[in-house]
Formats: C-alpha cells, sequence, structure tokens
C-alpha cells in the first residue's frame, strides 16, 4: 500500500432520504418480488458492535434474501454494507393496525415499511449523541480502559490479531466485535472521522519482558509524537503468542507516514506492519520498513 487509505465518500451520512424517496424506492423493489408488501412493517435496533439489526413484519412468507434486499434497496447500499448487521423476517401479526392494551411487543415496536430510513438515521443520530464529541487525542476526561483474556489456536503463523491472549482497550464495543469476526466500519465509534488501526509487531523469539518493553517504549513515542500535532493516539494494545499490537486512532493522511517513523525510531521489529479495522480497508497494510513482506493474513491466502 503506498497511499492513506480512503474510505468511500458516504452520501448517507447527510441525512436520511425524503418520504417520498423511500416511499419510491420500495414501491420499485416491491414490485419485484413475489410476496405483496404494501402492509409490510418492519423495525431496527442496535444489536453486537453498534450495528443495527432490522425486522421485517411479511403479510406473505418472505424469504431472508428477498427481505435483505428491501432493506438494502431501502437504505442504501453504502448503509447497508457499514451499519446493518442481521435482518430478520416475522410473521406480520393480524388483527388491529393500532397497537392496544396486551398488544404484543413486535406489532406495538413495528411501522410501515417505507420508514426503515427515518427509523435507522434516526437510531444513528442517537447512537453518535453518545459518542465522544472530541477525537480521543484531545478528549480532557480520564476513560476506563477494559481488558479482555483470549485463548488462541496454537499456529504455525497468524492472521489478524488471531493470536492474542491479553487486550486493553478503550473501546471494548469495538475490540469485542472485531475479535468475533463482525464487520467494522470506523463511523460507528467515531464521530470525528477518526480511522482505527492497528500496529503488528512480530516478537518471535522476544521473551515476554522484552516484548512488553518494546511495546510500552513504541506507545509512548507514539502518543508524544502523534498527540500534539493533532494526528491520534494509542487506545489499546495487545500481547499475543507470537505478535505485539498497538491500537490507534489516526485522524489524518499524515498519521501513517508518522506512524511509520515513530515506529523504525523506536527499534520495532523488521516484520512489522500498520493495518486497519475496516472491512472496507481489508487486505490494505503498510509495512514499517521499506521491503517488509506482506502480513500473514495475505500470505497465507
Amino acid at each position: 500500500m503506498n497511499a492513506f487509505p480512503l474510505l468511500r465518500r458516504r452520501d448517507y451520512d447527510a441525512g436520511p432520504m425524503t418520504p417520498e424517496h423511500a416511499r419510491s424506492r420500495f414501491q420499485r423493489v416491491a414490485a419485484t418480488l413475489d410476496t405483496p408488501l404494501a402492509r409490510a412493517r418492519g423495525r431496527v435496533g442496535f444489536s453486537r458492535g453498534h450495528l443495527l439489526d432490522a425486522v421485517v413484519f411479511a403479510p406473505e412468507p418472505l424469504a431472508t434474501a428477498d427481505a435483505e434486499r428491501l432493506v438494502e434497496a431501502l437504505l442504501g447500499e453504502d448503509f447497508f454494507d457499514d451499519w446493518i448487521g442481521d435482518v430478520n423476517v416475522a410473521p406480520l401479526p393480524r388483527g388491529r393496525a393500532l397497537a392496544v392494551l396486551g398488544a404484543g411487543r413486535q406489532e406495538a415496536e413495528s411501522y410501515p415499511i417505507a420508514e426503515l430510513p427515518h427509523l435507522a438515521h434516526s437510531a444513528i443520530d442517537a447512537l453518535r449523541a453518545g459518542l465522544p464529541a472530541r477525537p480521543y487525542f484531545a478528549k480532557e476526561d480520564a476513560d476506563e480502559w477494559t481488558m479482555f483474556e483470549l485463548e488462541p489456536t496454537l499456529a504455525s503463523d497468524y492472521a489478524a490479531q488471531d493470536d492474542l491472549v491479553v487486550a486493553t482497550t478503550l473501546l471494548p464495543e469495538m475490540m469485542k466485535a472485531y475479535l468475533q469476526g463482525l464487520p467494522i466500519y470506523s463511523g460507528r465509534f467515531s464521530r470525528t472521522g477518526e480511522l482505527f488501526c492497528y500496529l503488528k509487531l512480530d516478537y518471535a523469539g522476544a521473551s515476554a519482558e522484552e516484548q512488553l518493553a518494546g511495546r510500552r517504549r513504541l506507545e509512548d513515542a507514539l502518543d508524544a509524537v502523534l498527540a500534539p500535532r493533532g494526528d491520534g493516539c494509542v487506545i489499546g494494545n495487545g500481547i499475543g503468542l507470537r505478535y505485539g499490537y498497538v491500537d490507534l486512532a489516526l485522524t489524518r493522511p499524515e498519521a501513517v507516514e508518522r506512524v511509520r517513523d515513530v515506529a523504525l525510531a523506536a527499534g520495532a521489529p523488521a516484520r512489522s506492519w500498520l493495518l486497519f479495522l475496516d472491512q472496507e480497508l481489508d487486505g490494505e497494510w503498510l509495512g514499517v520498513e521499506p521491503g517488509t513482506p506482506p502480513p500473514p493474513a495475505l500470505a497465507l491466502d
């Protein structure tokens, strides 16, 4: 990788589509399905990793694949990829359209399916309102660090962070989702445009003490260079069976080259890479040293 990774422009960040546009989209996709959906209803709610799960309440049997097509068509492909987790289908409750005393929870909380874009954007607005208003490097209040303990499977080499034994992070929900293999989009965890990434450091043959000392030296050096410039900061770290990890929140393109320069000056191992959490940047990497071979995820493919 020779350039700073740029996430695609997300038009949906400007706000939800108009109700008229949403209804038009719904009518177009509904016309391609065998099931009448004029009475269909839906709802969304957050689940793991700040992903939105959607439920489509259909008046007739509806395949899950068709429900996914419907939700993607209503929300747009980019929005669907970045924010939607599971799409489930449930039968539309029969009887009154209005919620009544004693009505089931599903019926009471469902809405006309064409309103799904508005519901999803409203949910995201509420989520983002609770995210830090400033980048992590500029936060003045102290955050609590969360530690994970894992039991990796012994292997000859490890992709991503598959050898992690202990991880510490300021963003436990994001890291838990990443370690569980859920798709990551940085915008679900930052409202200030930060990009989340990590250094992967090959400490094969080093003692635990040497690995810990080297990683701490690197973290201190990164924070000392990145934060004063407004480039980002360290947000986590990890110790693996073979590799060490330093997790970062970066704010601007120049930060990538500075991370590499700092890593070199701090004595990072020759086999070290900057890798990215976002699913859109899967396969992108930057070697710390010139001529660094591809990271294990690519070398083992």
